[in-house]
């Protein structure tokens, strides 16, 4: 714990004071629901996100100092093994999904791609393979598209709907 908060305490010094302020500033309005929202500095959010790393890493370094881990040893190099499948495994599935993303579009690839993490997560439950799925897609359709005006892939449904 405390060796991953030392390193993201110097990733976050180094993202506040050498990447965020590489970010050009000016004035956007966004619209929402309606109502006009205007930001004068695009680097506000990049900084409220080197903030928060910030002082989590602290919190981990102290945590680390206070509580001492043991480190666990394991025999069997057959779990280390079966851990590297399974990155294998899900690095395949996250490459078909960017692959597919463009021709079949967020609405389609999105789902299916989260369905398909969830049984391989283990979840079997309807609600954890169909319903979340769904609901997750909507929720960052709705963060990207309508809030921040982000567009998404369209696919094939654009040819239909558009």
């Amino acid at each position: 714990m405390k060796n991953l908060g030392i390193f993201l305490f110097i990733f976050s010094l180094i993202y506040l004071f050498f990447m965020v302020p590489q970010i050009g500033s000016d004035v956007q309005t966004f619209v929402i629901l309606d109502k006009d929202f205007n930001t004068d500095n695009a680097k506000l959010y990049p900084y409220l996100i080197g903030i928060i790393i910030f002082l989590i890493s602290i919190l981990m370094i102290i945590k680390g100092l206070i509580i001492k881990e043991k480190p666990q040893v394991s025999n069997s190099s057959r779990i280390y093994l079966h851990k590297a499948k399974d990155v294998g495994i899900l690095i395949v599935i996250s490459l078909i999904y960017i692959i597919l993303l463009e021709p079949l579009g967020f609405f389609i690839m999105t789902p299916v791609c989260l369905a398909v993490f969830s049984w391989f997560f283990g979840l079997r439950k309807w609600s954890g393979f169909i319903l979340e799925p769904i609901l997750i897609t909507i929720i960052v359709y709705v963060g990207f598209e309508l809030l921040m005006k982000v567009q998404l892939p369209k696919g094939i449904l654009e040819r239909i709907f558009y």
